[in-house]
């Protein structure tokens, strides 16, 4: 791209060089997964405020993640950030962060603290606790 030439509609300028493209429209997914978490934080099972949830990505757009709702938990700020972020190996065994080898539709997520379950379109499903949680 030419310095100064004119950007596309929605796109914005990183550098003088890099044009990043918007994403696309999420706000469809971001509302199933607040349904589908029932107004509830999916991480500590406390209200969600509409207007202040996050919609966290559990396996990174990065490492091929996308914005399907088996992607997508409806989580607290601070629940987000501190917990899910502050603790990444936490996460991950517990399906709040999926690894680049992994699929979302078939990690389970310990939900609330108190049970698995795996996401579905419109409601969770139960599952067996992975077998690294198992006590014998």
């Amino acid at each position: 791209m030419k310095r100064g030439a004119p950007l596309k509609s929605g796109a914005r300028r990183l550098s003088r060089s890099k044009v990043l493209n918007p994403r696309p429209d999420i706000s469809e997914q971001r509302a199933e997964a607040y349904e589908r978490a029932g107004g509830k934080c999916d991480l500590c099972g406390q209200p969600l405020s509409w207007a202040r949830f996050e919609c966290h990505h559990r396996k990174k757009r990065s490492q091929g993640g996308d914005d399907s709702l088996s992607n997508l938990i409806a989580l607290h700020p601070a629940c987000h950030h501190d917990k899910v972020h502050g603790r990444p190996k936490w996460a991950y065994e517990h399906g709040f962060m999926v690894r680049r080898d992994g699929d979302p539709a078939k990690t389970a997520v310990f939900r609330h603290g108190t049970r698995w379950q795996i996401p579905g379109d419109e409601q969770w499903h139960g599952a067996a606790a992975p077998e690294s949680e198992r006590t014998s």
